[in-house]
């Protein structure tokens, strides 16, 4: 009767090394064979259990591994065969949809990314040279969890893993968790007060890199919503009342 596979090579795989395994009838001999499509990768040859081929320099493919066995008389079985799927090809690395906005005060920041169908993602979250989150299988959209940790830049990086094993290139994004406030800024000049001045300024220094927000205080004690303003500020007071 035909050879029975007792193992078989993981299929998709990449390894150029794949090797099978298989039984017959007591006292039998075997013949091994392999074939890519109509392509003769390796003639009819006497083989044992297991045996391994060699597909050093081949295209990726559907390789067919077949046997038959001998027995002592001389008879041969139909031919039992096994296909091993040689992927080589690392897959893409994966694009960002959405990235947290950076700098930001976010302490669980979300990324999300597109992916070859099939392939497995991987993440790695570093701050600096410090691992946060080693390797490991994640999904998108992505939650970092920042909470306790010093501000700073964080990276998170994505890869893909085939269904063959083959490890895809890296793709990189960082985020610079920043939650210290800024310093009060410092008025560097002021009107003149008492004054009869309808449009009064007023200049200061403020940290670099942050922007400024104004609001007026009316003599009744009315707040007025906080809005975008830059030094020197120039008041208009051309209808208000004193105070």
């Amino acid at each position: 009767k035909a050879p029975t596979f007792t193992k078989v090579p993981a299929s998709p795989g990449n390894t150029r090394s794949p090797s099978w395994s298989f039984v017959g009838d007591p006292g039998s001999s075997f013949h091994c064979d392999l074939m890519r499509g109509l392509t003769v990768v390796m003639a009819s040859t006497a083989c044992t259990s297991p045996f391994a081929v060699s597909l050093a320099g081949k295209p990726d493919g559907a390789y067919v591994f077949g046997v038959t066995s001998t027995d002592a008389a001389g008879n041969t079985s139909s031919r039992s065969m096994a296909t091993y799927l040689l992927d080589t090809t690392p897959p893409a690395a994966p694009r960002f949809t959405e990235r947290p906005a950076s700098p930001g005060q976010q302490r669980r920041p979300v990324w999300a990314w597109t992916s070859e169908a099939d392939a497995r993602p991987t993440c790695l979250l570093t701050h600096g040279t410090t691992t946060i989150l080693s390797w490991r299988d994640c999904s998108a959209p992505y939650t970092g969890d920042l909470v306790g940790l010093a501000d700073g830049t964080y990276t998170l990086s994505v890869r893909l893993i085939d269904p063959a094993g083959n490890v895809g290139a890296i793709a990189a994004s960082a985020y610079v968790l920043d939650t210290v406030a800024p310093t009060a800024p410092i008025f560097t000049s002021l009107p003149g007060s008492p004054d009869s001045d309808r449009h009064p300024v007023f200049g200061w220094a403020a940290q670099s890199g942050t922007s400024a927000a104004c609001a007026v205080i009316s003599p009744s004690g009315s707040f007025s919503a906080w809005f975008g303003c830059a030094s020197p500020y120039t008041m208009n007071l051309s209808h208000s009342s004193d105070g």
